[in-house]
């Protein structure tokens, strides 16, 4: 287990160290990363630490990562990150007191903890109308803090307060203009004044953009759109043509100010569907936006009470999906659909359920034309207000859910991972395959059978495994018969809320990632 990582970042393009505490780390033999990284050296173990050297490429973008480590005994949880292309401060920590804050030269970035009942003091200087971006970083690199941030003048007169920020979750961050030539003071503590070993932030000030969200959230592969970007620090960045790849989403960009140091990043999802992008007016039945369907929907509620409908041809017997995409990419909207007939005869609204995962299923009992409604949940509204739809046909299938997303087992062990199925309209078999297991695994149980729900997926590792290795893989499902027309991968997210009980949204891209570990086989008890 690991309880403290310092710093807690790595830097594009350098060799980057990495201290780690905790327990079972005297001999780690490898480490998995969510970005491309590779050890410089074996890990080694000094002063009551796991030190690690990390080589990162320079075109990572900045953003948040993902590491786990392993020994022969198991291995760690995931623990976040960040990605950071601003220069480091040569010491870390702070200082509890104003008189004595700690001096910054910007652009820099800070490793620090928050101490219970206290705050923790900077200063830096700044010419009369300079701006600079200051944000912490704490919540969304796992952190326990729920940091307050302020700056003050020379006197002690608060200048600003931030508590929570659009797009940053429960870290704030926001643009200070100097009001004239001097000294200024940053305070940050934690809103209930708690602290402690896993109240851990990174404190960054400069001059780099501070992004909310985007408009549209995504686009369709392989195309090129200019993205209009959303955000305090956005000044000659927007709009932003950006040339989506051809892969599957959701893709980080990095975006940085022209000879300016220290970058952030903005998250786009993709999609092969067609995008259609909402006109307004469209808030009464009789001016709903028309439109052909399957398709993406980017919309935005630009004021309070805003509403936004669309009309479209669908025939009798076909079902219709919908899926909403918010919060991951940087939005507030929180969103609710319902799908009527044009005299407003209500064919399909949300369960409470529905509305917490922004999904919605209509059955079509005759053929005609239909709306979807589709309002902020709250009835909330302003620029950042923007979402993403995904309108579609309900085809039979299930989805999966992995009931953990780590295993530790000796060598010639057998694994056990339960699956479990939600089944739609599809009542036969389930067919189970395992991406990313080398050879000589011992695989069976691979079929949920039909009108059941679960299985226990077995695996019996090779009893030539060494100890110590780690081993990523993902579960996938497909329908069995002539025709495989619906596969969906086991979902891990469960197991990443319980990983990460701060974030509302976990990392998507660790979603489905299941780590096996070859352990040491346990000592025969004498008989």
């Amino acid at each position: 287990m690991v309880t403290r990582v310092t710093p807690r970042a790595v830097n594009p393009g350098r060799l980057n160290h990495l201290s780690l505490t905790g327990e079972g780390l005297q001999n780690i033999s490898a480490i998995w990363t969510s970005f491309p990284a590779e050890l410089a050296t074996s890990p080694r173990f000094t002063n009551g630490a796991a030190q690690i050297d990390l080589l990162v490429p320079h075109d990572v973008p900045a953003g948040v990562g993902a590491v786990r480590v392993a020994s022969s005994s198991g291995a760690s949880l995931f623990f976040l990150i960040a990605i950071d292309d601003l220069p480091a401060a040569s010491t870390s920590g702070s200082s509890h007191s104003a008189a004595a804050a700690v001096k910054l030269q910007p652009p820099i970035v800070v490793d620090a903890q928050c101490a219970e009942l206290s705050s923790d003091f900077y200063r830096f200087h700044a010419r009369g109308g300079e701006r600079f971006s200051i944000e912490v970083v704490a919540q969304r690199i796992g952190s326990a803090l729920d940091p307050v941030l302020r700056v003050l003048d020379q006197r002690g007169k608060e200048l600003a307060a931030v508590d929570d920020a659009p797009g940053a979750g429960e870290d704030p961050r926001f643009v200070f203009k100097a009001p004239q030539e001097g000294g200024f003071s940053i305070e940050i503590r934690d809103i209930n004044y708690e602290g402690g070993a896993n109240s851990f932030y990174r404190l960054r000030v400069g001059k780099f953009p501070l992004i909310e969200t985007t408009f549209p959230l995504g686009l369709r592969a392989g195309t090129t759109r200019a993205i209009e970007l959303i955000g305090p620090a956005i000044e000659n960045l927007s709009p932003m043509v950006v040339r989506a790849p051809t892969g599957e989403g959701p893709v980080a960009l990095p975006v940085k100010f022209p000879e300016q140091l220290g970058s952030s990043s903005l998250r786009l999802g993709l999609t092969r569907e067609n995008e259609i992008t909402e006109s307004e007016p469209n808030d009464a039945a009789d001016r709903a936006n028309p439109i052909s369907w399957p398709a993406v929907i980017d919309g935005r509620f630009e004021r309070a009470g805003d509403r936004d409908r669309f009309a479209f041809q669908a025939e009798k017997g076909q079902r219709i999906r919908i899926n909403g995409d918010t919060r991951k990419f940087g939005s507030l909207c929180d969103l609710y659909f319902r799908v009527e007939k044009p005299d407003g005869t209500v064919v399909a609204e949300p369960t409470e359920k529905d509305i917490e995962n922004q999904t919605l299923s209509a059955a079509i009992s005759e053929t005609g034309t239909y709306q979807l409604l589709v309002e902020e949940l709250n009835r909330r509204g302003a620029s950042n207000f923007v979402y993403r739809v995904e309108l579609g046909a309900s085809q039979p299938g299930f989805v999966l859910l992995a009931e953990t997303n780590l295993l530790t087992m000796p060598a010639a062990g057998t694994m056990h991972l339960k699956i479990l199925a939600t089944r739609q309209d599809y009542d036969g078999p389930i067919e189970l395959k395992l991406a990313g297991l080398p050879d000589g695994f011992s695989i069976t149980n691979t079929i949920i059978p039909a009108k059941k729900n679960e299985t226990d997926l077995q695996a019996r590792i090779p009893p030539t495994a060494q100890a110590g290795q780690l081993i990523t893989f993902t579960v996938v499902g497909e329908t069995v018969g002539r025709d495989k027309s619906f596969s969906a991968r086991a979902q891990t997210r469960p197991a990443l809320q319980k990983n990460f009980p701060r974030l509302r949204e976990p990392p998507p891209e660790l979603d489905g990632i299941i780590t096996l570990v070859t352990a040491e086989p346990k000592p025969q008890k004498k008989k």
